[in-house]
């Protein structure tokens, strides 16, 4: 009886084990036991991270429908535009340009002008114009002779301003232009050309400037623009007649500014568009003392550095 108790104490006291059937000897199974394993705590839960909007694009900028650019096709698209800069010889400088100076407005004088034979003095050639029936128009033409000066005829346009283009051949005015340019002649023989006195207007009449320079040209005188407006057709009809004509650069003088500093700087713009041109035209006023000072001085200065000063009819073409 005891033995048989202590024999079930043993049992019950012993590791539950048993062998596997086909293990080795000494490989010991644990028995499963019938109590469930303590179920694994559970991760404590995160919390929900923050959302973060998502990035938006800026937006874009505004265009104007007449300032969008079309869309086109690629067999449409017009072909890249070469950005390379593209540089132009620049023009080339004539170092012996010929530039004729003409002094107007000669017949008409008073104590305070330069005195005619002063201007006749000067010893760079240069052409002077004296205007129709003045004083002393036909006394300056006979010292043009006797210097040795070129002489044009300073025509005034402007009576004739009202010319008719209907009446081409009876027109007053057409009439009295044509003798006063004939008359002209026959006191000033040894002109070689004409240029205009002041006529604004006038140079603006391309009817008037039509039927003039048609009675010019038998006379064998060349013309020069004066320039006095640019609206002016006067240069371009006389070519359209076949006259040898030239057109003024420049103003050396004006009556509200005659000094010889003004004159200075006139002078050099128009020598500096004479060495780009070849040639070119002046137009002083034989009233003012600063002109002549300044033609006085500068021409031999000019003449020294390769400019040629001719007479007005070295430069009509």
């Amino acid at each position: 009886m005891n033995r048989r108790l202590l024999v079930v104490l043993a049992v019950f006291a012993a590791p539950a084990c048993v062998r596997v059937a086909g293990s080795r000897p000494d490989a010991i199974q644990p028995v499963p036991s019938s109590t469930p394993a303590p179920a694994r705590a559970a991760a404590p839960e995160r919390a929900p991270a923050p959302k973060v909007p998502a990035p938006t694009a800026e937006p874009a900028p505004y265009v104007a429908p007449w300032a969008a650019t079309p869309t086109t096709s690629a067999a449409t698209t017009a072909p890249a535009v070469s950005t390379t800069t593209v540089k132009f010889p620049k023009p080339p400088r004539y170092k012996h340009p010929r530039v004729a100076v003409i002094i107007d407005d000669f017949g008409r004088t008073s104590k305070h002008n330069p005195p005619d034979e002063d201007w006749m003095t000067l010893d760079e050639p240069m052409t002077f114009t004296v205007i129709p029936r003045e004083p002393r128009t036909i006394i300056v033409a006979q010292l043009a002779k006797q210097y040795g000066k070129e002489l044009m005829i300073h025509f005034p346009f402007d009576p004739y301003e009202n010319y008719d283009p209907n009446d081409v051949e009876t027109s007053s005015d057409a009439i009295k232009a044509v003798k006063l340019m004939r008359s002209t002649l026959k006191l000033l023989p040894n002109a070689v050309g004409l240029n205009n006195h002041r006529s604004l207007l006038a140079t603006q009449n391309r009817p008037l400037m039509h039927a003039f320079m048609r009675r010019l040209r038998p006379t064998g005188l060349f013309f020069v623009d004066s320039m006095v407006s640019s609206m002016t057709v006067a240069g371009a009809e006389a070519r359209a007649a076949g006259i040898r004509t030239a057109s003024n650069s420049i103003f050396l003088d004006t009556i509200q500014v005659h000094t010889r500093e003004f004159c200075v700087d006139m002078l050099a713009i128009a020598i500096k568009r004479a060495q780009r041109r070849g040639r070119g035209v002046v137009i002083g006023h034989h009233y003012y003392k600063g002109t002549f000072e300044c033609l006085r001085d500068e021409m031999p200065r000019y003449k020294e550095q390769g400019i040629v000063f001719v007479p007005a009819s070295k430069v009509v073409r």
